[in-house]
């Protein structure tokens, strides 16, 4: 305390308070823990909004469809006619499998119902089948990717949350059982997310089924792992370490003897590892710089396998060196992308048109992803928007451009042939420079011919010689058409 300075409002001086007794001090300390106390206390309990999220798993979800289920909402629904409907119980219909383990193989088993796994047409076919799912949720917010289903809520009020996901909940469970489908509460979850560091360790009471969900820190949806501080530091960690145990690889194909050259090396990491670190980096670019950093760290370890340089070489010579960029260049670059193709969209696109509609609204002190891009300045709204798929049907014409689907005059192979020859001849002929001719014969398998001879002698072969020059013409059907081609 410093007393050359004058007494506050309450007259009292600073040596006074200094040579206060020990039961004065006592008193006094406990004041001021009490006033920081308050403050600490009005600043967690301020009026601040938690989000509550559900994360579902459907059991067996492609295996679990319900054919004729499918077939009646592509008719009635999506309006599925014609020979469409046809092909695709068609395509669902009739289908067996077999079972391969090791060397052996099961019999032949019937498939009654469900989807097949790892066709094309299966997400398509799967997510018409759930279409609907979304309409039996009311004042929440939901999400599907195929078979992953998460369903969230943001309030100030945690008790409201709740109770406001489990009548959704129940809602969701009646349009499942409705066809047939079966959400496993054992491998469903749920996460709060908040920035009140009280309600980190809070376990919110959400039922699937009469059974309470479990509740993570860290749950994974679509591969990107979050957590309930809202720093990403956790999915970076992972990376990190599926990162480094994919160096092994490069580690082991790198050998001093017999090892692969640098060019293979770097192919192998930009195919298996770079991908890896480089997966979600739209949401994960506003970590902290000390979590980007183990990401460049693989990256930089990687790059001294490949160039064989030591670890006292500077960094930037040896991603030079690897000719690769770092990790923050290569963020910056595809972000830009990435935000100008989801902007080209309009409100075509679900992330776009939350893109489109953002505001700056920011409440924390770090930054949200799309408030990272609109400080890079790559929120351009100016950009020409792009239509994802054909808006021409093919009975629609074009000004001014037509179309012929049948030939002028007939051009059969075996009529055309003699002119078709000539043709290539003369074109032929013309190529060669009028210094280089020799002679007005050419050569066949050394006998001097007419041109029109040298044809019949040998239709396969067929060689034309002049002064430093020589030109074959091969069969290129077997209808006995030619082609010139260079010979070396």
């Amino acid at each position: 305390m410093d007393n050359n300075k004058s007494p506050g409002p309450d007259g009292i001086h600073g040596k006074f308070v200094e040579n206060i007794g020990p039961y004065g001090r006592e008193r006094l300390l406990y004041i001021f823990n009490l006033s920081w106390k308050s403050v600490r206390d009005a600043h967690n309990l301020k009026p601040t909004k938690h989000t509550i999220s559900v994360f579902l798993d459907l059991t067996k979800a492609f295996d679990k469809v319900w054919k004729n289920k499918l077939l009646v909402k592509c008719h009635d629904e999506f309006n599925i006619r014609g020979r469409v409907l046809p092909w695709i119980s068609n395509f669902l219909n009739n289908r067996s499998f077999r079972v391969k383990y090791q060397s052996g193989i099961s019999s032949i088993y019937r498939s009654y119902q469900g989807i097949p796994q790892g066709s094309v047409l299966s997400p398509t076919l799967f997510s018409l089948f759930v279409a609907g799912m979304e309409k039996m949720v009311s004042s929440c917010n939901f999400g599907l990717f195929a078979d992953d289903v998460v369903i969230w809520k943001n309030d100030k009020d945690v008790i409201k949350i709740e109770n406001s996901l489990n009548e959704n909940m129940v809602a969701i469970q009646s349009f499942a059982e409705e066809h047939k489908l079966n959400f496993n509460p054992a491998k469903s979850f749920t996460c709060i997310f908040t920035t009140n560091r009280h309600m980190f360790n809070l376990q919110p009471k959400i039922y699937l089924k009469g059974n309470l969900l479990e509740t993570t820190k860290s749950p994974t949806y679509l591969g990107f792992t979050l957590d309930t501080e809202i720093n990403c530091g956790k999915h970076i960690a992972k990376l990190v370490e599926k990162g480094r145990k994919r160096l092994q690889l490069i580690n082991f194909i790198s050998g001093r003897v017999w090892g692969a050259n640098s060019g293979t090396l770097r192919m192998t990491y930009t195919a298996l590892i770079r991908p890896v670190l480089e997966y979600g980096y739209q949401v994960y670019q506003v970590a902290s710089q000390t979590n980007l950093n183990k990401l460049e760290r693989v990256q930089l370890s990687a790059a001294r396998i490949i160039t064989g340089l030591r670890s006292y070489c500077p960094k930037v010579i040896v991603l030079y060196e690897a000719d690769l960029q770092p990790l923050s260049m290569r963020i910056r670059t595809n972000s830009a992308k990435y935000i100008a193709k989801l902007q080209s969209l309009g409100s075509f696109n679900r992330t776009s048109k939350f893109i489109l509609q953002w505001t700056s609204n920011q409440r924390l002190k770090k930054d949200s992803p799309v408030g990272v891009m609109w400080k890079r300045g790559l929120l351009d709204f100016n950009i020409e928007p792009c239509t994802p798929f054909s808006c021409l049907t093919p009975n629609i014409s074009l000004d001014r451009v037509s179309f012929s689907d049948q030939l002028l005059t007939s051009a059969p192979k075996h009529t055309q042939h003699p002119e078709m020859m000539r043709q290539l001849s003369l074109e032929l002929i013309n190529n060669i420079p009028s210094q280089a001719l020799d002679s007005t014969l050419m050569g066949v398998n050394g006998t001097q011919v007419g041109l029109a001879a040298a044809f019949m002698l040998r239709p396969r072969t067929v060689w034309f010689f002049a002064a430093d020059f020589a030109t074959q013409i091969t069969v290129r059907f077997s209808d006995r058409n030619f082609l010139p081609s260079e010979k070396p």
